[in-house]
């Protein structure tokens, strides 16, 4: 039984980061038919309202939805399950591109390991608990990193 089957391009699993703008109904109705992911940056929300923002953004081709809360630790809603993570927490240095982080880490598990074969329920289930808590380490790498994505840094012409 293939209960991990998503809808793909060409076998690419598209995703979008919504960020803080998944307020935008226009916007988030615009990009579900094409998007399999959807990631939100909902800040400080309660678990009970990010499941139900969850509820709202799954539409479309859009199979899993997850809001990040900071250290609170992120909501994930697939459709038949919420789940939620245990943040990793640290005392950041800087929290620039920790969602970014995140989500990589998150869709590397997943690529590499349920959107590649057929599952049952038991496997799937396992493996995004193992993604969650993978993006929710790496994530927390990242806030200890000053300007985790190259900001503020003098870059010299080579050429």
């Amino acid at each position: 039984m293939k209960i991990c089957s998503m809808p793909s391009y060409r076998g690419i699993f598209p995703r979008t980061d919504f960020s803080g703008k998944w307020t935008d109904k226009k916007l988030v109705d615009a990009v579900a038919p094409y998007a399999t992911f959807a990631f939100l940056s909902c800040g400080d929300v309660t678990e009970a309202e990010a499941e139900s923002i969850c509820k709202t953004i799954r539409k479309g081709n859009i199979r899993i939805v997850v809001a990040t809360r900071g250290c609170k630790g992120p909501v994930l809603y697939d459709g038949r399950n919420f789940r939620v993570q245990e943040p990793h927490l640290v005392k950041p240095v800087d929290t620039l591109g920790a969602g970014d982080s995140f989500a990589a880490a998150f869709l590397v598990h997943m690529a590499n390991t349920v959107l590649k074969k057929e599952c049952d329920e038991e496997t799937y289930q396992r493996e995004v608990e193992i993604a969650l808590d993978k993006a929710a380490e790496f994530s927390a790498k990242t806030c200890l990193v000053q300007g985790a994505f190259g900001r503020g840094k003098v870059m010299h012409d080579r050429g």
